[in-house]
């Protein structure tokens, strides 16, 4: 009768081993994935709007170096400054300045001038459509 018992406690402890060794597994698995993630929106810029300002509205007016923003209600509206750096995308695909639409809603990221005036647009992403719909602020 004890080695059925021994037993019994041995074929526990292989058990209790395996779920370990599996928690483990995940576990590391879930930091791999965050970690490719994370080089894959470095990569492809798709983390910007974490490292600058934003600026979201319709374009209503087309410039030569940039275009016009109207924001909501108390927005305003805001010059974009594009330049040969920027990123300007709709969708996946990456567009021309040229191919801007007045009317179309935009994203842009960015920074301010020192002066306050224009924005120094580093990504524009437009959409095809309507308003987009936006998260509320924290």
């Amino acid at each position: 009768m004890e080695n059925k018992k021994n037993g019994g406690g041995r074929s526990k402890r292989k058990i209790l081993k395996h779920i370990v060794l599996i928690c483990a597994f995940l576990i590391v698995s879930a930091f791999v994935v965050d970690a490719v993630m994370l080089a894959v929106g470095m990569r492809t810029g798709s983390l910007e709007r974490w490292s600058r300002d934003q600026y979201a509205g319709q374009i209503v007016e087309l410039r030569l170096d940039g275009f016009v923003l109207q924001g909501k209600q108390q927005d305003g509206k805001r010059v974009i400054k594009v330049d040969e750096q920027t990123i300007v995308r709709m969708g996946r695909n990456t567009i021309k300045m040229d191919e801007l639409v007045l009317g179309r809603y935009a994203i842009v990221f960015g920074s301010q001038s020192t002066d306050g005036g224009e924005v120094e647009a580093r990504m524009v992403r437009v959409f095809d459509g309507d308003e987009p719909k936006m998260f509320p602020p924290f």
